[in-house]
């Protein structure tokens, strides 16, 4: 079998680790299938597509449909009417584009295309003439994404099949295409041996510039790209929090006082997209964090090519999305390398945990909730100890990756079943 991969980046976002582990999986179950990759941009997945053996290809997107996007934050009538407008002075350049891509399809000849980003899934349809079946492999919430939920419902029978990465986008996408191709859910998987308590440790403090701090320190981490609603600012503002009780007033007491003096946190990510308004900058993050008095407790790596190792040099994993989260890949990632993590578990992340057994949540968007949460874990060595335990245990039997090519090839020819 041939399959094509359509991916509108270059860099390792969590759908791109997802697709690398999901090529990585069907060549140890298929290594006979040729497996192939369209991005519009080169980059580290690029790179690493390459390396597991995949054929590569670069189109570059044009810069006006790059800079496209609905997931900004202010989703009001008047944005809504604006990027109206500018979809449809686009549309000629998108279609232009559809028919090149259209054109590199025909070259590979695959008998299926396997889009894994919502741009691709509406160019990889636009295309004229006889294609192959194409699968929509949805990460995001459609209903969050107003005109790309339209475009979608408008072509939905050009797809032959829908992947959701949780049971929660599942649902949603069943509701927002109202009708149309079977949705499936195919949760993520990791590489165990990789993501795993044993293996390289990075060097936190030398990556960001900040001097080591006293014996004893507890290092909290966010691992995430700079997506605006990834939960950065509220964990800046929760290590805040933790840093004027260090400076409260003495009713709190000298075992208060000694739980919080000796925390650090990190900030593991760089930016990753090019639509306009999507993420954040590390250096509005970091004047925030100057802001509040956080230059020798807040550190910056920036973009880390061994995530394992930046989640292994931590003590207590957060993670802060302020909207629900369709899958949550780095909870995923930290329980299996042993850490405990602190999550808002809402959307597809509370499908992944058990709170209380191998996770603590708080209440999204309350950054002093989880601050008491930091301090709680920061005071209780062996509840972290406990939760790490039962966190690897759980990301083994769950979401080891070896289960993925033995699923993806029967859900293949399961689609290429009904439509031949």
């Amino acid at each position: 079998m041939k399959v094509q991969y359509l991916n509108a980046s270059g860099g390792l976002g969590g759908a791109e680790v997802c697709l690398l582990d999901m090529m990585a999986s069907l060549r140890k179950e298929q290594p006979d299938w040729s497996l192939a990759v369209i991005a519009t941009q080169d980059g580290p997945f690029v790179a690493k597509a390459a390396a597991l053996g995949v054929t590569t290809e670069v189109l570059p997107l044009p810069r006006a449909l790059s800079l496209l996007g609905d997931s900004k934050p202010s989703s009001g009538p008047l944005a809504q009417i604006a990027l109206g407008a500018r979809l449809a002075r686009s549309a000629f350049v998108a279609r232009k584009y559809s028919h090149e891509l259209s054109n590199r399809i025909r070259e590979f000849a695959p008998d299926l295309v396997h889009s894994n980003s919502l741009k691709m899934h509406l160019l990889g349809t636009w295309g004229q003439g006889p294609r192959p079946p194409i699968i929509w492999h949805l990460h995001d919430y459609l209903s969050s994404r107003p005109f790309m939920s339209k475009a979608l419902r408008f072509q939905r029978r050009r797809c032959a099949a829908v992947l959701a990465n949780s049971d929660g986008v599942r649902d949603d996408a069943r509701s927002a295409l109202h009708g149309g191709p079977e949705v499936s859910t195919l949760y993520n998987a990791i590489d165990v041996s990789e993501f795993s308590p044993d293996g390289p440790v990075a060097d936190l403090d030398r990556m960001c510039n900040l001097q080591l701090p006293a014996a004893g320190a507890v290092r909290v981490g966010l691992i995430a790209t700079m997506a605006w609603w990834k939960g950065h600012r509220d964990f800046i503002r929760a290590m805040a929090l933790l840093c004027e009780e260090k400076l409260g007033p003495e009713e709190l007491g000298d075992e208060k006082l000694d739980d919080v003096k000796n925390i650090r946190g990190y900030i593991i990510g760089g930016p990753l997209y090019d639509s306009e308004g999507s993420q954040e900058s590390i250096e509005q993050l970091r004047a925030l964090s100057t802001q509040l008095g956080l230059q020798s407790r807040m550190g910056f790596t920036g973009f880390v090519d061994k995530p394992s190792s930046a989640i292994r040099a931590l003590d207590i994993v957060v993670h802060a999305s302020t909207r629900p989260e369709p899958f949550g890949r780095v909870i995923v990632e930290a329980m299996a390398c042993g850490k405990p993590v602190i999550t808002t578990a809402v959307g597809g992340a509370a499908e992944l945990v058990t709170i209380g057994q191998d996770a603590l949540d708080f209440r999204m968007s309350d950054p002093a909730h989880l601050a008491e949460r930091i301090r709680e874990l920061a005071r209780d060595p062996a509840l972290r100890e406990r939760l790490g335990c039962a966190g690897r245990i759980t990301a083994v039997k769950k979401f080891n990756r070896e289960r993925l090519g033995r699923q993806l090839v029967a859900f293949y020819r399961q689609v290429l079943g009904r439509v031949n």
